[in-house]
């Protein structure tokens, strides 16, 4: 291949893809003499998702691959396929124990980020006090993954080696922002460390994290540790319905009715909620489901919920409304009604409904 670099990378890929032991060796040996440059991320994204098709063929490319870690255009693939290794359980805290004074560095760094965060969001939360201003539902930007997980995730497995890495996590479950609150306590939980059944509980009380909360804890097998008065089918289809708002302010939220319902065959019930985004807004129709017809058992599917931004009418029966509302639900699966009645076809969150009755 000489110098052409547009051969070499395509020899890198190419190794990339085979998914046999001599294949991954050369991958290492060829990148840590000369690693390819791509003319965009998206390429070392691709490059990596590759790797990922083997996780225990990748994780004979470590301790070494970290290495790249020092290069801007390779340390965020580089960390994401040791985090998916280390999470997976195919690599070791001492496969990696030598670089953890640089990962925990940058998670210190990440973690400054995020009380940066914290303290806009505090200073926001007095300037609503002050102004006798109602706190509406959350009063947060919508979180999203971030390398602050990541870091968590590498750093966990020092928790009992390395003084520090506690300290850490403390100062995660002190964030005023739920998400990395929820993010730490279930990566905590999940591997036995002990987490303040205060933290799980305010985590539960929030409508917008309930649900998510539910549906991690339920993952990792620690439904344990989810607050029982929080543990039934209605605290669950109200979370789930109001999660659906990404800004997620919301006024208020009332409890209609519940009533069984059918999806792909599949028997359940749903909840019918009415929401108001404004205090001087009209109450619209909400609905959450399916949940198992059995009311002892809760899931999280949230196949069925949508915020329809329809208006009740005062002059028409409230149950004619409902329903009419719920048919256009279940018609906007099928191509030949979603584009009439304007749903989106995304199943969001869609998760098995084995839990329901055929």
């Amino acid at each position: 291949t000489a110098d052409t670099s547009s051969f070499q990378n395509e020899v890198f890929k190419a190794l990339a893809r085979h998914k046999t032991k001599a294949a991954y060796q050369l991958f290492k040996e060829l990148m840590l003499q000369e690693p390819p440059i791509f003319s965009d991320d998206y390429e070392y994204k691709s490059l990596f998702r590759n790797l990922e098709d083997s996780l225990k063929l990748a994780a004979t490319l470590y301790p070494d691959l970290l290495q790249l870690s020092t290069l801007s255009d390779y340390k965020e693939s580089v960390l994401s396929l040791l985090v998916t290794l280390v999470d997976s359980n195919y690599i070791k805290a001492s496969t990696y124990e030598s670089y953890f004074t640089k990962i925990y560095f940058d998670a210190k760094v990440e973690l400054k980020r995020q009380q940066i965060k914290d303290e806009k969001l505090l200073e926001k939360e007095l300037r609503k006090e002050e102004d006798g201003a109602k706190l509406t539902y959350s009063n947060y930007n919508r979180y999203n993954k971030n390398s602050l997980d990541d870091y968590s995730i590498l750093l966990l497995q020092f928790y009992n080696k390395n003084k520090s890495v506690p300290m850490y996590f403390e100062k995660l479950l002190k964030s005023r922002e739920p998400e990395v609150r929820l993010a730490a306590a279930v990566l905590m939980l999940r591997n036995n460390l002990p987490v303040a059944d205060s933290i799980v509980l305010n985590l539960a009380t929030e409508d917008q994290y309930r649900s998510d909360l539910y549906a991690r804890l339920d993952k990792v097998n620690r439904l344990d540790k989810f607050p029982v008065k929080y543990k039934n089918q209605l605290d669950i289809a109200r979370s789930s319905l109001v999660e659906e708002r990404e800004n997620g302010q919301l006024d208020s939220i009332t409890f209609i009715k519940k009533e069984p319902a059918a999806y792909l065959d599949k028997k359940g019930v749903v909840y019918f909620f009415k929401y108001r985004v404004n205090k001087e807004d009209g109450w619209k129709i909400g609905i959450s489901g399916l949940q198992p017809t059995n009311e002892k058992n809760i899931s999280t599917d949230d196949i069925l919920t949508t915020m329809t931004d329809v208006k009740i009418k005062d002059n028409e029966p409230l149950d004619e409304q409902l329903q009419m509302q719920l048919k256009k639900r279940l018609f906007s699966f099928h191509k030949s009604a979603k584009n009439f009645y304007g749903y989106s076809s995304t199943i969001r969150g869609y998760k098995s409904l084995g839990d329901y009755e055929d």
